[in-house]
């Protein structure tokens, strides 16, 4: 990802969680604030809703993991040409692929699954489902709906891992 991309996802966050570029809180809507925090008077709990901008409020349904094309992690260019790729299969594992200079996959191994990930946030969903943004052991953040049956759905990587 280009710097200016990173720097635009960055901004949007910044955006969405109501923080200026400089870091200070701007004022809150009366209807969304919840508490002031005894200890730390300066600090202010939003409600859920807006609590996190690593959730939109409203996460569009999506393919179910399971008809979906695996997902892109993380890439580790290496010095000879090839590289290690990290992704999510559509089984819901995730693997590490060791691919050559031209792509072809030369080995592969399971390191993780997306339902093991630790969840950092979750918060009610769609159609009586679950939203949840999660971290991979890589330090990606992944966000996907859950649907009432249980099957993980619309899952989107938020940040990729830091570098």
């Amino acid at each position: 990802m280009a710097f200016g991309a990173v720097f635009a996802a960055i901004l949007a966050v910044v955006a969405a969680a109501d923080v200026d570029p400089a870091g200070s809180a701007q004022k809150a809507d009366e209807d969304s604030v919840e508490a002031v925090d005894s200890a730390d008077p300066g600090v202010v709990r939003l409600a859920p809703a807006e609590a996190s901008p690593t959730a939109a409020a409203a996460t569009p349904a999506g393919k179910a993991l399971a008809d979906s094309a695996p997902l892109l992690l993380d890439r580790a260019d290496r010095v000879n040409g090839g590289a290690i790729e990290r992704l999510l299969e559509p089984s819901g594992e995730i693997v590490e692929h060791e691919v050559n200079r031209a792509g072809t996959v030369q080995s592969c191994r399971t390191v993780g699954s997306l339902f093991t990930l630790r969840v950092l946030e979750q918060r009610p969903g769609p159609a009586g489902g679950v939203v949840e943004v999660v971290r991979d052991a890589s330090g990606a953040l992944l966000r996907f709906a859950v649907g009432p049956d249980g099957e993980p759905r619309a899952v989107a990587l938020l940040a990729p891992p830091p570098r």
